[in-house]
């Protein structure tokens, strides 16, 4: 909680952040377990969520009421969401292991792709230029959503969605000629 104090200015806003987070912490943990299933998980968006609280002290109400709680629970909700999604993307696209492709078409590529080594797979990234490269390695490594995978590359979703598409027929390619991969 001492974090949560350090980051606000006035010594009114301290005592409002503490208040709230008495009161509302054990219900905005509940509220991520259930999306999370997961204690570590939820206490990270619970942490999340003050810490977006703390910077927009301006926006807070000003008492305990339930529309305040309301806030409190929609933050940590939302939170909770891009959390779970994230993980879920992590989970099931898994850079090194089962699956190299965002949709059906490429189980079979992404069966074959699973057999190379990590180093291997690496290699064949790196020789592909560089904005290909950075569009698998945030997506399928990272876990990224295509929007924030755009943003943070500085394009449009769309042209980060040919790049994405381009980088992986240029990786398959280069994984029939090195010989992990027949031809389909």
């Amino acid at each position: 909680m001492l974090i949560y104090l350090q980051m606000v200015e006035t010594e009114e806003e301290r005592d409002l952040i503490e208040l709230f987070y008495k009161e509302y912490r054990t219900k905005m943990l509940r509220v991520a377990l259930s999306i999370l299933h997961n204690q570590q998980d939820a206490e990270e968006a619970v942490h999340q969520a003050f810490l977006r609280i703390c910077n927009n002290t301006s926006l807070l109400p000003k008492e305990i009421c339930h529309k305040t709680e309301g806030f409190f629970v929609i933050i940590v909700k939302n939170i909770s969401i891009d959390l779970y999604r994230r993980k879920k993307i992590v989970q099931e696209v898994e850079f090194d292991e089962d699956y190299i492709g965002a949709t059906t078409e490429d189980v079979v590529e992404s069966e074959a792709l699973s057999r190379v080594s990590e180093e291997k797979l690496a290699d064949i990234i790196a020789k592909l230029p560089s904005k290909y490269s950075e569009s698998l390695i945030l997506k399928y490594h990272y876990g990224y959503m295509n929007k924030e995978c755009a943003k943070l590359l500085g394009i449009t979703p769309e042209t980060f969605r040919k790049h994405l598409e381009r980088a992986r027929t240029m990786l398959a390619s280069e994984c029939v000629r090195e010989g992990i991969m027949n031809e389909a």
